[in-house]
């Protein structure tokens, strides 16, 4: 996810010639090598920016055609805790009487200039959210008050023991249902 402004990096590697395009333009596309990596300006305006590969052989009959998009801000976007085997393991806070996870939004997957318009709570079980040291409490389909704070980061996700629950039980009724709505917008 990245801003109107925002720099990107678009590399390929194919056996034939390649035209590089965007929709809206960004200029200095067109013919390129085989394979190479160049870093574009994302043009300003609404919508997303979609990036196309035409790849085509001197000597084959085959013409291949591919794209990618780069979305911008504002737009609403789920994030899950896909399940406790993969990256998003949970863990068990005794004192708290709560169970942890966490979602690392890093430069790979949003653009530092994205910000935070609305957090929401998409799970029918209390949900604590924090992050860069703001913690809110939400209950189901409830928004929390993260305006303005950079998207990228660390955000952990807590989930209170409901009576006569442990953790074990509360992370198997969690695992792969856990669920944020993210309200994002660029710096304006």
């Amino acid at each position: 996810m990245a801003c109107p402004g925002d720099t990107i990096t678009l590399s390929w590697r194919t056996n034939g010639n390649v035209t590089l395009s965007a929709e809206p333009e960004v200029p200095g596309l067109g013919k390129r090598d085989a394979s190479g990596r160049e870093t574009v300006t994302l043009p300003g305006g609404p919508g997303p920016t979609v990036f196309g590969i035409h790849v085509s052989r001197f000597f084959g009959l085959k013409k291949t055609d591919t794209s990618g998009e780069v979305l911008s801000p504002p737009l609403a976007r789920e994030y899950a805790v896909v399940d406790a085997e993969g990256e998003a393991d949970f863990s068990c806070l005794d004192q708290e009487r709560a169970v942890e996870a966490f979602i690392v939004l890093d430069e790979e997957k949003m653009s530092p200039g994205v910000l935070i318009e609305q957090v929401t709570n998409m799970n029918v079980r209390r949900l604590v959210l924090g992050k860069d040291g703001v913690s809110k409490t939400l209950e189901e389909g409830e928004a929390a008050g993260f305006e303005g704070m950079p998207a990228q980061g660390r955000w952990s996700l807590r989930v209170p023991l409901e009576e006569g629950e442990n953790c074990e039980t509360a992370v198997d009724d969690v695992d792969g249902r856990l669920i944020i709505k993210l309200q994002l917008a660029c710096r304006r």
